[in-house]
């Protein structure tokens, strides 16, 4: 249990920290968006003891157990210089989606509309939200393991994009 304590103390510390910086960013006279998410949930070793203690099943393999296990909140917050520049409040709740595309929440937040990959993205977006390498996938608004037959040209597509994205623009220098 003291690496359990040790753990939930960390993270009581990092919250604590960002709390501190994010009232720093709220005076700041510039206007300010800040996009927050995490990684999934830890492994906590034994068999998951841990969260079997804590009431909560990771039952390998079943969709609740993948859902508690690997999504992850997300926050896109904003200043009120930010707010008043962008006419947008920044409230409510985003959907389940991939971080792959938190870029294009905040765009869409921003009134944005971004290049040709973005509005690819988007599309991609609406029908296919989470995309995961291994598990599940969320597409057409169900929980799926795999690609169906009839989306696998869409997810072809997706791929394709993001690894023209990146080999071409993400890691090139600006001359």
């Amino acid at each position: 249990m003291h690496a359990v304590n040790n753990y939930m103390a960390m993270i009581m510390d990092s919250d604590r920290e960002l709390m501190r910086f994010v009232e720093q960013l709220r005076k700041d006279e510039e206007p300010i968006v800040l996009v927050l998410f995490s990684d999934h949930l830890p492994w906590m070793g034994d068999g998951n003891a841990y969260y079997n203690e804590m009431g909560m099943d990771f039952t390998q393999g079943t969709e609740e157990a993948n859902k508690m296990q690997y999504t992850t909140e997300y926050l896109i917050w904003a200043n009120d210089a930010a707010k008043e520049r962008l006419k947008s409040e920044f409230v409510g709740e985003g959907p389940m989606i991939s971080p792959c595309y938190l870029m294009n929440l905040l765009f869409e937040q921003c009134s944005w509309k971004g290049p040709a990959f973005m509005q690819a993205m988007n599309e991609t977006m609406k029908i296919m939200p989470v995309v995961a390498l291994s598990w599940t996938f969320v597409i057409d608004g169900q929980f799926c393991h795999g690609i169906p037959q009839e989306r696998l040209e869409m997810y072809q597509n997706f791929s394709n994009l993001q690894y023209y994205w990146k080999n071409k623009f993400l890691y090139k220098e600006i001359a």
